[in-house]
């Protein structure tokens, strides 16, 4: 009896070696030949060259390798797990986004599943093997190349700025033309005709939070987060959210507006430029430069609106986001380099006169102050074609004073603000791109006490019974102000709305969208350039 159970014993740990032995062999049945015992294979730039993100994708698996010798978009047993099918349904969804889905691969990730997963029998653990590393880098590059184009954007902005510049530059050239021929037509003599200055592109690169697509990703992965991680990075403001549901709608209509399409294509694209949350915020402004429209925002829906006057084709109002503070009461008004060498020295000959008439003061600044001089004292014409003029032009507050009673300042580089003015009967024209950049508001008084939350007279005198010159006031709270550049987006009533392309901006950025041929409907590229009335 005792040596059958011996012998029965000796059986059952034989059974249980075997048994053992047999699950490592088939848990490690892919050993040396998965990419994390294969590197060398990542370097090889004939079998992926259609990868965009070679150096990324490669640097993932470098982080990935060190955590698992498995591969990333496939479980022990190299079946695809559900992270694979939801990058598949986030590739499909960024169409909606107007991105181009099949940049990602989508067609021959589709293709490769599908053959991968119809193999009943491989013929080798190193076809298999094989296929399953090809399929996973591929995905890999698939979602860093989308995660890298819904957060900054498609846009090559040195390629921008070229052909911003240029535009500029064969616009300028052509009016300058244009004018000389007007003039020779006038019987005007042209020998003293100035050459106009070109305008500055002021819409920089946005500095976005840097974020690493390869190393989110290996969070992602992880907690099988892949849709979600992908579709977070779309941006989360409400007006965009409503241009992806119009784009859908337009998309459905068998003879939609194709313009229309694209102008929202390129209008989402901006979208994703966005740094600030002002979108969240209790209370927000936002200046719409081609629709000539402030609006203020409740959490992102437009409470009210107004009209604004903005910087003219040549002096364009920059695209920017800061934050408002203050405001300043009867400011004074220091004339900008720009106005007092292209508009002030052209009136050189009767400088005197024109600072009179508009209630301006002339200073010098010695030892780092500024000390008033008699404007009848210097011979203005030798600065008429200066490019320093070594004077500040100060026009005092009063009913002459550009600024009007009250302007909102706010830190940025290009030292603009919203304020109000002394040229009011321009609020009554459809279009109003006058000003020499800033931002002149039809009803200040009214953002005053909005933003204040408190109601206040007309002339602001319960704020500065003394009249004194620039009094300053506090606001409330601090407030997000965002001055874009927007010629599709969304009206109060959720409606959508187009505007001219005042600055001509659209055509030259899709032209610097990286695959803009995929993406927009070429033959319906050509948006109106609306030449501007004579500058007031």
């Amino acid at each position: 009896m005792r040596n059958i159970s011996v012998g029965l014993l000796v059986v059952l740990l034989g059974l249980g070696a075997f048994y053992y032995y047999k699950q490592y062999k088939h848990e490690h049945r892919f050993d040396k030949l998965l990419l994390c015992d294969k590197m060398n294979s990542l370097g090889d730039n004939t079998a992926y060259s259609d990868f965009l993100n070679q150096s990324k994708t490669r640097d993932f698996y470098k982080n990935f390798c060190k955590q698992s010798t498995m591969l990333a978009w496939f479980d022990k047993d190299l079946k695809l797990t559900a992270n694979a099918e939801q990058l598949l349904q986030a590739i499909d969804e960024s169409y909606d986004h107007g991105l181009d889905k099949n940049k990602y691969h989508l067609v021959k990730l589709q293709k490769q599943i599908q053959e991968y997963t119809s193999i009943v029998e491989f013929e080798s653990l190193e076809q298999e093997a094989r296929l399953a590393n090809q399929l996973d880098m591929r995905l890999t590059d698939a979602y860093i190349t989308l995660f890298d184009d819904s957060y900054y954007g498609l846009t090559d902005w040195k390629k921008y700025k070229q052909i911003q510049h240029r535009y500029n530059k064969e616009t300028t050239i052509k009016a300058q033309e244009e004018r000389r021929i007007k003039l020779i037509e006038l019987n005007i003599s042209v020998e003293d005709m100035e050459d106009e200055p070109l305008p500055k592109f002021e819409w920089e690169k946005p500095k976005k939070k840097e974020r690493i697509a390869a190393d989110e990703l290996l969070e992602n992965l992880k907690d099988e987060e892949i849709y979600k991680s992908l579709m977070a990075l779309h941006p989360d403001i409400k007006e965009y959210k409503r241009l992806v549901e119009i784009l859908k709608e337009l998309r459905s209509l068998p003879n939609s507006n194709k313009t229309n399409i694209n102008k929202i294509l390129l209008n989402m694209e901006r979208f994703r430029w966005v740094i600030g949350d002002y979108d969240k915020s209790e209370k927000s402004i936002v200046v719409n430069i081609p629709s000539f429209k402030l609006s203020v925002l409740e959490e992102g829906k437009i409470a009210w609106d107004m009209r604004v006057i903005v910087g003219k084709p040549k002096r364009p109002t920059p695209i920017l986001e800061g934050t408002l503070s203050n405001a300043i009461l009867n400011p004074y008004w220091t004339a900008p380099p720009t106005v007092i060498r292209e508009d002030m020295m052209k009136k050189a000959d009767e400088m005197a006169e024109f600072l009179e008439s508009h209630k301006m003061k002339v200073f010098k600044v010695v030892n780092n102050k500024k000390v008033e001089i008699n404007a009848e004292s210097v011979d203005w014409t030798i600065y008429k074609n200066a490019k320093k003029i070594p004077f500040v032009f100060r026009a005092e507050p009063g009913p002459e004073n550009p600024l009007g009673i009250i302007k909102f300042t706010f830190p940025n580089k290009y030292s603009v603000y919203m304020h109000d003015t002394d040229k009011r009967q321009y609020f009554i024209e459809p279009y109003r791109a006058f000003s020499s950049g800033c931002v002149r508001l039809n009803e200040p008084t009214k953002l005053f006490g909005y933003l204040l939350d408190k109601t206040v007279d007309d002339n602001l005198s319960n704020f500065n019974k003394q009249s004194r010159a620039e009094v300053s006031v506090g606001l409330k709270n601090d407030f997000p102000v965002v001055f874009r550049y927007m010629t599709a987006g969304i009206n109060k009533n959720g409606n959508l709305e187009m505007h001219d392309d005042i600055y001509g901006y659209d055509e030259n950025n899709i032209r610097a969208m990286k695959g803009y041929e995929k993406i927009f409907d070429t033959r319906f590229i050509s948006f109106p350039i609306i030449l501007p009335p004579l500058a007031k």
